[in-house]
C-alpha cells in the first residue's frame, strides 16, 4: 500500500510578521502581539524579540524583563484571518485536501496534487518560496492582487474580442443581404483587425477596479457566451445606422460609390471597436468613474487617430479608401456617443440581472 504524502505547515511568528508588514516602522524592532498589563500574555513574538528569549504564551511581565525595549501591539484577528485565507489560496493551488489546525498551521494531503509533482518536499519548497519571499509576508497580498488583476485583464480581452467578432458577424451578414456591393474589402477588414489588435496589446498593463480585487473570481464559460450574445449585437445596431447614413445621407447606393461607403464603415467600425475597450474594461462609467492606465488610453486614442487619417493618405488610396467629407464627422461623433450610452445602459442592466460584468 502506497503511503500518503502529508505536509505540515506551521507559520512561525505569524501574527508579529503581519503587524510588521502593515506597519513598516515596526520592522527590525522586537515586537510582541498581546497586552503589556500585569496579567497580559504574549500571543506572538517577532524574530527580533526571540533573540532576547521572548516566546509565545510567555507572560508580558517576564517578556518585558527579558527585553525592556519590547513593543506591544494588540492583536487584530480579522486581519490575521484575512492573511490566513490568502495563504490558503496558495495551498489550494496544490491540493484541496487541507485540514486547518489554526490560522497559522495546517496539514496538506498532496498525495494527488494539482501540479502533478511527485515529491512532497518539492511542493513544500515551492509554496515556501512564495510565502517566504519576503519576511513581512507582503508578497502574499501583492501576489494575490497581481493574480486577480491578471485574471481580470484576461477576461477583458476575451470578452472584448468575442463580443466584437460576434457583432461584426451580424453586421457583415446584414450588409451582404441588402447591399449591391461589399460593405468592406477584405484588405480593409485585415487592416482594421490589425489596428484593433494593436490597440489591445496594452491591456495586460491596465488596472482593475478596487471592487474587483476584493475577492477571488472563477472562470465561467457560460458567462462568456451570455456576454457575447447580449453585448455583441450592440455594435451591429450602430454599424447598420452607419450603413443607412452612408446610403441615404451620402448617396452611396450604387457600386460607383462603394469606395466612400466602405471608407465610412471602415472608420466607424475601427473607432467603435477601439472605444469599446474603455466601455468593457470596467463596470463603472468610463473616463468619469474609472480610467484606464495611460498606456491603454494613449494607444487606443492613437489607433483611433490613425484610423481617421488613413483615408486621407496615399496608403489609404492604395487600398481602396477615399477621403471622407467633413460633414461625415458630426454623424460619426453622434453614432459613437450613442453607442457608448447604449452600451452603458445595457451594462447596468446586465450587472443588475446577472450580478457580474468581468
Amino acid at each position: 500500500m502506497t503511503g500518503r504524502k502529508i505536509i505540515h505547515i506551521d507559520m512561525d511568528a505569524f501574527y508579529a510578521s503581519v503587524e510588521q508588514r502593515d506597519n513598516p516602522e515596526l520592522r527590525g524592532k522586537p515586537l510582541a502581539v498581546g497586552h503589556a498589563e500585569e496579567r497580559g500574555v504574549v500571543a506572538a513574538a517577532s524574530y527580533e524579540a526571540r533573540r532576547f528569549g521572548v516566546r509565545s504564551a510567555m507572560s508580558s511581565q517576564k517578556a518585558k524583563r527579558l527585553c525592556p525595549q519590547l513593543v506591544f501591539i494588540p492583536g487584530r484577528m480579522d486581519v490575521y484571518k484575512s492573511v490566513s485565507r490568502q495563504i490558503h489560496e496558495i495551498f489550494h493551488e496544490y491540493t484541496d485536501v487541507i485540514e486547518p489546525i489554526s490560522l497559522d498551521e495546517a496539514f496538506l494531503d498532496v498525495t494527488e496534487n494539482k501540479p502533478g509533482m511527485p515529491l512532497a518536499v518539492d511542493i513544500a519548497k515551492e509554496s515556501a518560496d512564495i510565502i517566504l519571499l519576503e519576511k513581512d509576508l507582503m508578497v502574499l497580498e501583492d501576489g494575490v492582487l497581481e493574480g486577480r488583476k491578471t485574471f481580470g485583464n484576461i477576461n477583458k480581452y476575451i470578452k472584448m474580442t468575442a463580443s466584437s467578432n460576434f457583432g461584426n458577424m451580424f453586421s457583415v451578414m446584414f450588409a451582404s443581404a441588402f447591399l449591391p456591393f461589399l460593405p468592406m474589402m477584405p484588405i480593409h477588414l485585415l487592416i482594421q483587425n490589425l489596428l484593433y489588435d494593436i490597440s489591445q496589446t496594452t491591456i495586460p498593463f491596465d488596472r482593475m477596479d478596487p471592487e474587483f480585487l476584493k475577492k477571488p473570481r472563477k472562470w465561467d464559460a457560460s458567462d462568456l457566451s451570455r456576454f457575447m450574445i447580449y453585448v455583441g449585437p450592440i455594435s451591429s445596431i450602430f454599424d447598420i445606422i452607419t450603413y443607412l447614413v452612408m446610403w441615404y445621407v451620402f448617396s452611396c447606393n450604387s457600386p460607383e460609390h462603394q469606395t466612400l461607403f466602405q471608407t465610412g464603415w471602415f472608420v466607424e467600425g475601427l473607432l467603435s471597436q477601439t472605444l469599446i475597450v474603455h466601455m468593457i474594461r470596467t463596470r463603472k462609467i468610463p473616463f468619469i468613474q474609472s480610467r484606464a492606465t495611460w498606456p491603454v488610453m494613449g494607444l487606443t486614442f492613437l489607433i483611433m487617430a490613425i484610423g481617421i487619417l488613413i483615408p486621407f493618405t496615399a496608403f489609404g488610396r492604395s487600398i481602396g479608401l477615399t477621403a471622407l467629407p467633413l460633414s461625415y464627422f458630426p454623424w460619426l461623433v453622434g453614432i459613437l456617443l450613442s453607442y457608448c450610452i447604449l452600451t452603458q445602459i445595457v451594462k447596468n442592466w446586465y450587472i443588475k440581472k446577472f450580478v457580474r460584468w468581468l
